[in-house]
This record gives structure tokens, sequence and C-alpha cells, in this order.
């Protein structure tokens, strides 16, 4: 098992102390139907992984570069997809990793209140901005997890958030979850939230059970947008956010649900199913979907009487928020559409920011 220990730094032509973690990751063979287990070796002095096979006892994967993923992503519950599989890791694999990892990486929950989802990606931005000061990459606060949940009447009361005066309007029952990694994060966090100014609308907590809170998705007139990966990856997430927060408004849509996730390849091709053999990016468009973490968001029409908005066909949520996302091509999308998500925050073809559904039929399909 790999530890520490003096090699030759290749970038430098001196010696230094390689430390390498390892971490238990388990893999699930759909056409076995078996789960697989592995350990996952993350070289911190040339960003390198390996891979074993636990069974076979050998080398799954040659020491190699990879370079979407970040020892940061090596959480333990977190998945990560490498060649097109999803691994799940599971635990620390010696010693020296869990002594290491255990205190930089304390996890700390933000229950963000309905009322301040305008200003989630400026919320999100500031975590990651926060990060510029920090040498050291174990260091750094990372979002893992983030869904938007329905409270009960209990959880209202645990958090001293008042009582809506109507019980059936859910968004003032939703509140939207982050699970944040990262040494000091309380501390840290807690900085962030004073900064903000939001009074009470911003809560700690240790629950992690939140997690398993209903969603606030209403599968009702409604349409999906998917942050891709590289979005996540390259902490572009808090702004995507922030502008499609004012530009929805304008649109009157909103976000109704929010949450993160990883997709399997398996997954990615069944959801983009309908662009196979159209697409001559098909390929690569699964393989970015499935190589990290996404962000989904479920968009809604505005409903200021608690009742379901249904606008006209050419207005219609599908529409209106596909016009906001941009073309499927950042470099039209620049001349057709400045101001549009593909413009701003596309790189090509495959990496373009989002994936917005393009049919009105598809809207809820997408979402489901």
């Amino acid at each position: 098992m790999y530890c520490a220990h003096i090699v030759a730094d290749p970038r430098t032509n001196s010696s230094a102390v390689e430390v390498a973690y390892s971490f238990k990751a388990d893999w699930y063979d759909s056409l076995a139907q078996l789960t697989r287990h592995f350990i996952i070796t993350f070289f911190q002095i040339d960003q390198t992984i390996e891979i074993y096979d636990c069974k076979q006892r050998r080398i799954f994967l040659k020491r190699c570069h990879y370079p979407s993923i970040k020892l940061y992503d090596l959480v333990i519950g977190n998945q990560v997809s490498i060649y097109n599989r999803q691994f799940t890791i599971v635990d620390a694999a010696d010693e020296f990793t869990r002594q290491q990892l255990t205190e930089k990486q304390e996890p700390t929950l933000i229950l963000c209140e309905y009322r301040v989802l305008p200003q989630l990606g400026d919320i999100v931005n500031k975590i990651t901005l926060s990060n510029k000061q920090q040498s050291d990459e174990l260091s750094t606060l990372r979002i893992t997890r983030m869904k938007s949940i329905l409270l009960t009447e209990e959880q209202l009361d645990q958090y001293c958030i008042s009582h809506p005066t109507d019980s059936n309007n859910r968004k003032d029952y939703s509140a939207v979850l982050i699970e944040v990694i990262g040494k000091d994060s309380k501390h840290r966090i807690n900085d962030i939230i004073k900064a903000f100014q939001l009074g009470d609308a911003l809560h700690i907590s240790k629950d992690s059970t939140l997690f398993n809170s209903p969603s606030t998705a209403t599968f009702n007139n409604s349409t999906v947008v998917v942050v891709k990966p590289h979005i996540l990856q390259s902490n572009d997430l808090g702004p995507v956010l922030k502008q499609l927060s004012s530009q929805l408004i304008k649109q009157q849509v909103t976000i109704s649900a929010i949450e993160m996730f990883n997709l399997s390849r398996s997954s990615v091709e069944e959801f983009l199913e309908v662009y196979k053999g159209v697409l001559p990016e098909y390929s690569a468009l699964c393989e970015q979907m499935s190589s990290g973490t996404c962000c989904a968001l479920e968009i809604s029409p505005i409903d200021t009487n608690s009742n379901p908005v249904i606008p006209t066909s050419d207005q219609s949520v599908v529409n209106r928020v596909r016009e906001l996302c941009g073309c499927y091509d950042p470099e039209i999308a620049r001349v057709l559409r400045k101001d549009s998500l593909s413009a701003q925050f596309g790189i090509n073809r495959v990496k373009n920011a989002v994936h917005a559904t393009d049919l009105e039929e598809d809207g809820i399909l997408e979402v489901c």
C-alpha cells in the first residue's frame, strides 16, 4: 500500500516526498450484476491515479494522468467517473489516508430558506472563491451535494423558520440543502454566511439525513436544465446559477427544484438517446455528461396564486428556457444570443455549459 516516501520530482528533478492517498471504491458491473471492489490511489506529486482490482489482485489501471479527478473529489460517499466507469468512494484504504483526510474533510451543511433562492448563485460562488487563498488542495471547500427539499412542520420549528400562512403553498416549506466539505469548514462557512447579511435565512446543520427529504420538484408544466460536469469542475456553477436566476425572473419562470448527482454512462445514453444518430458528437456528449457531477434544475412558471400557470405554446416554459440557454454550438450562440449560457460559458459543441430540453413534449419526460 502507498503512503509517503522519497522520490524524484519529475517537475523539478529534485528529491521530494511523494504522498499517495488510497481509497476503497466500488463499481457496479451492470452486465454481471455484481459490485466489484477496487482501490484507487491518488499521487499528489504529479496528480496521477492508479486503480487496483481487489478480487483479481492486480493493477486494473496503470498509473496515469486523469485531469478531471482531483484529490478533493475522493470523498467518502462521493462518486467519480473514470473512463466511463462510475466508482463510489466507500472508505479510506489505509490508516495514513484516514488520518490525513479526517480533519480536512469536515462536512458542514447549509440550509438555505426558499426566499434566498435568487442569491443561491452568489452563495455557491462565494464558497468556491474562498479557495483562492488556500495553497493546500485538501484545505479547499468543496460542494459535494446540493438538493432542494421540502421541510416538515417539525423541521421548520427546529431551524426557527416561520410557518407559512398557507399550508398548501409548497415554496414556503422549501429549502436548498448544500453540503460543503473542507478543513475547518464550519468556521469558514459561518464567515461566508455573515458576509451575506441575510439574517436568519441561512442555517448551519449537521443532520445529513435531511438529504432523504422529498424533493421540491413539481413535475408539472416544467422543463429541465442540466449544468454539465465541466462547469462544476471549473468552479463556474455559481456564475451560471446567478446568470440563469436573473434571466428567469424576466421570463416569469423560476427554479422549482435543484439537485446535484452523478450519471452512469448507460443512464446518459438513455437520457440522450433521441440524439443518437443525429448529432455526430453523441458519443462525446455521453462521455462528458458521465465524467463527473452534474447539477439538474427543474424550471417552472412563477406561481403567484398557488395555481399552475399555463402559458401559450409560443411562450411555453421549454421554449423560454431553451432561449436563455442558447444554441447548441457556443460559437453560433455568441453571434445570435450573446447573453445566453452557451455563449457565456460554453467551450465547444460538447462542453457547451448546459443541456436543456429541446421539444415542448419532452419537458416533463426529461424532468422525470
